[in-house]
C-alpha cells in the first residue's frame, strides 16, 4: 500500500499552512468590527482555499495513482485533482464562522476557532473529493475505505471505518467533521484490503464489533418478529461511554 502515513501528514500540513495564513489575515483585522471582517473574508477565504486546496488534492491524486499501480489494475487511468468547494459553500462557512462576532456579547475567540477549523476542513476536502471522484471515474471503478488517521478516532469515525471498503458515492465524502483525521483509501479487491490491514493496522472488524456491542447495549429489543432499534445518536453515545471515545 502506498505510504498512507506520509500522504496523510502532507495533507494535514497543507491545511495547517492555509490556517496559518488565515490567522495572519485575522491578526490584521479589528475583529470587533464584524462587518469589515465579513467583507474581507468573503474574498480572502476562497482565495486561500484556491491557493492550498489543489496542493492537498495533488497529494491525494498521487496517492491514488500509486495505490492503483500497486494493485496492478488493468488499463490506464490517472487521478485528477477535484475542484475546490463551491464559492457559495465557502461563503456560508465564513458567515457561520463570524456569527459569534455579532452576538449580544461578541466572542472573538470562538469566531477564530470556527473560521480556522473551516479553513482546514475545506482545504482537506479537496483531497477527499479527489479520491472519491477518481474512484468513481476510474474505468476500473474502486470502492474506498475510510481509514482513521488518529489513535483516538471519534465514535462517528469508528462507525464509518467499521464498514470497510464499501463506499462508492461522492456524497459519502462530505461526511467529515471538523478535525477529522480519516483518509479515504481506494480498494479494488480483497488483496488490496488485506494489504491495507497488514501495512497500516486498519481493523474494520474491530471497529464493527464496537458498533455491534454498543447497539446491543443501547437496548435493541425484538418482540414477535418486530424489532425496535435504537437510533444512531443513541448508539454513538453508548459507544462514547463504553470505549471512552469522543
Amino acid at each position: 500500500m502506498a505510504d498512507l502515513v506520509s500522504v496523510r501528514a502532507g495533507i494535514v500540513a497543507v491545511g495547517e499552512h492555509a490556517t496559518a495564513d488565515l490567522e495572519l489575515i485575522l491578526g490584521d483585522l479589528d475583529l470587533a468590527d464584524g462587518y469589515t471582517v465579513k467583507a474581507v473574508l468573503l474574498e480572502a477565504f476562497p482565495d486561500l482555499v484556491s491557493t492550498y486546496g489543489p496542493g492537498a488534492g495533488l497529494l491525494a491524486a498521487d496517492f491514488y495513482d500509486e495505490a492503483r499501480a500497486e494493485a496492478a489494475v488493468r488499463g490506464f487511468y490517472s487521478a485528477q485533482v477535484a475542484p475546490n468547494p463551491a464559492v457559495e459553500q465557502l461563503a456560508s462557512n465564513v458567515r457561520y464562522g463570524i456569527g459569534p462576532l455579532f452576538g449580544e456579547t461578541p466572542d472573538v475567540a470562538l469566531a477564530v476557532r470556527l473560521l480556522t477549523a473551516a479553513m482546514d476542513r475545506d482545504v482537506q476536502q479537496v483531497a477527499r473529493d479527489t479520491i472519491a471522484e477518481s474512484a468513481t471515474n476510474d474505468p476500473v471503478r474502486a470502492l474506498w475505505a475510510r481509514v482513521p488517521g488518529k489513535k483516538d478516532p471519534c465514535a462517528f469515525c469508528v462507525v464509518a471505518a467499521g464498514r470497510g471498503a464499501v463506499f462508492s458515492e461522492r456524497a459519502a465524502q462530505k461526511h467529515y467533521h471538523t478535525g477529522c483525521g480519516c483518509t479515504a483509501v481506494p480498494i479494488w479487491g480483497e488483496k488490496d484490503l488485506s494489504r491495507l490491514k497488514r501495512q497500516t493496522g486498519y481493523d474494520p472488524d474491530g471497529f464493527e464489533a464496537k458498533y455491534r456491542d454498543a447497539r446491543a447495549a443501547a437496548g435493541r429489543t425484538t418482540l414477535k418478529g418486530d424489532s425496535s432499534d435504537p437510533d444512531e445518536q443513541s448508539i454513538l453515545q453508548v459507544m462514547r461511554e463504553m470505549y471512552g471515545l469522543r
